[in-house]
């Protein structure tokens, strides 16, 4: 009879995350190439592409809180969710502030 697996078993939530690492990946992806980008076109189109990276930048942070806050709340852990839906708030009160020249 050949010997068994050795080492642990496989873990049932191994892939759970895969889909944001994915995301994440993209996104750092995308940054890096409008970031290269914006350093050879003419200068008309670099500041847009500028913005577009830094966009990138700021967005995918917000996003990944806004998927930590669905999970924490399937999971019902409240205060995790009113912490990141506090925070998520404040970054939405600034930006309306910002637009409106506050």
């Amino acid at each position: 009879m050949p010997p068994g697996p050795t080492g642990p078993p496989p873990n049932p939530r191994r892939d759970r995350q895969r889909a944001l690492a994915a995301f994440l990946q993209g996104a750092l992806v995308v940054a890096t190439l409008l970031g290269i980008a914006a350093l050879v076109v003419p200068e008309a189109v670099h500041r847009a592409l500028a913005i577009a990276m830094v966009v990138v930048l700021v967005g995918v942070p917000v996003v990944r809180v806004g998927w930590l806050v669905v999970r924490w709340a399937r999971r019902r852990d409240w205060r995790f969710v009113a912490a990141g839906t506090a925070l998520l708030t404040v970054l939405a009160l600034g930006l309306v502030l910002s637009f409106r020249g506050v």
